[in-house]
């Protein structure tokens, strides 16, 4: 489902609450030149997350957990694919690198809301690093990426979406 394009030609958006409530599985995507024309999927979490709050009146449908959900695992599930979607041992491991410097990015994550990044700020542009098929896209940002994040495994292992 793209809603951006959808709404941006004046089309109806999918009913996500009732596909939700009924657990169908909804992959969020992009399209290209109808939805942004750089395939930038972080650009489509919050007007998609926007749209339908709008939708349903309500702005604790589509919490950011969830709008992250529909990108990863709901998308593969949306697919019929067990392989890819999460991160686990025998999955295809696609995985983007989001640079947290920014200071608006930082006070996500004082508040331990790293969806709430994803959804409410981050585009393309934050994406330092990304490793497909388990393989980094360059060999020497590999070294730097785990230099980072090994302070922070821990963390990151404990952390749980709130409510």
């Amino acid at each position: 489902i793209s809603a951006f394009c959808n709404a941006g030609i004046g089309l109806e958006t999918a009913n996500l609450f009732a596909l939700h409530s009924h657990d169908i599985p909804v992959g969020l995507a992009t399209d290209g030149p109808m939805t942004n024309d750089r395939l930038d999927l972080l650009s489509q979490l919050k007007p998609a997350q926007v749209l339908h709050r709008m939708r349903h009146k309500s702005s604790d449908r589509f919490d950011p957990y969830t709008m992250v959900k529909m990108i990863t695992s709901d998308a593969a599930r949306a697919l019929h694919r067990e392989d890819i979607g999460v991160l686990s041992p025998g999955r295809w491991a696609d995985i983007a690198f989001v640079d947290v410097s920014d200071p608006a990015a930082q006070n996500y994550m004082r508040n331990a809301n790293p969806f709430g990044f994803l959804v409410n700020f981050a585009q393309a542009e934050h994406v330092s690093a990304t490793m497909v098929g388990g393989k980094m896209n360059k060999e020497a940002e590999l070294e730097k990426v785990i230099s980072e994040l090994m302070p922070h495994l821990e963390e990151i292992a404990r952390w749980k979406p709130k409510g």
